[in-house]
């Protein structure tokens, strides 16, 4: 049946899609307060987009106009920031993280000066890039908070060593946050992705973990993304962080 009613000019109600209605509902009444959360992350990201529709670059900015994105960017993140401490994730580890694994991922030798996908270089495929925390690096005192300004120093540091400035229009990183966003907000949509190509059983146990490691990929890809458009946009994001959220 292609769920479409003659009858009534409409959709028929399928098992598939009352399941999906019925999820989303559920999704919707048990925890509002997330969902409420993307969406003003959607909205603060449409905003900037509409600012570099035909603009693709910050140069014509008016103070007026750079304040602006200062304060979408910064809801942005304070929103990434609320999801992290909702579901107890330590951003700052997660950022470290994801940073050393896709370092991994485009080693200077092979990616640098251009704009190909990890599999598309002659490199690791993401399978073979290991999860292992011992060799990445990670500093303990940097645990404790999310420095925006640390964060920002090394995600310079990891497109510098590659050549990547040449990429990263205010336009073009607009758009990857879109992408990113788009991501975090498929996690809770979906179910855990073992489900799907399995019959067996998986416990709450495993969903709920296979759930916070997708979660924890994509909240960090938004920082890395996030403090980078900040950069090239010439937006001090520590500075409107604690403007616009002082406590």
């Amino acid at each position: 049946s292609s769920g479409i009613n003659a009858e009534y000019g409409g959709i028929s109600e399928t098992p598939q899609i009352q399941f999906s209605l019925s999820r989303l509902v559920s999704n919707l009444q048990s925890d509002f307060s997330v969902w409420k959360i993307l969406a003003r992350m959607l909205e603060a990201h449409g905003l900037i987009a509409e600012m570099f529709q035909w603009d693709t670059t910050t140069t014509c900015f008016t103070p007026a106009k750079r304040a602006h994105l200062s304060h979408q960017l910064s809801i942005i993140v304070n929103m990434i920031m609320t999801l992290a401490q909702i579901h107890q994730i330590n951003l700052s580890h997660e950022f470290q993280r994801k940073l050393r694994k896709t370092e991994r991922k485009y080693p200077v030798s092979n990616c640098k000066g251009s704009a190909a996908k990890y599999d598309e270089l002659a490199t690791q495929s993401n399978d073979e890039v290991s999860e292992d925390m011992t060799h990445l690096d990670i500093t303990e005192d940097y645990l404790d908070d999310m420095n925006i300004k640390d964060a920002t120093a090394a995600v310079f540091e990891f497109v510098k060593e590659r050549d990547w400035e040449q990429f990263h229009s205010p336009r073009n990183l607009t758009l990857e946050l879109m992408e990113e966003l788009g991501e975090v907000i498929e996690v809770f949509l979906q179910e855990p992705k073992s489900t799907l190509k399995s019959k067996k059983k998986v416990s709450s146990g495993e969903k709920k973990k296979e759930f916070l490691s997708c979660l924890k990929d994509e909240l960090a890809d938004c920082i890395i993304v996030s403090v980078r458009l900040a950069q090239v946009s010439q937006v001090d994001l520590t500075a409107a962080m604690l403007h616009y959220y002082p406590n």
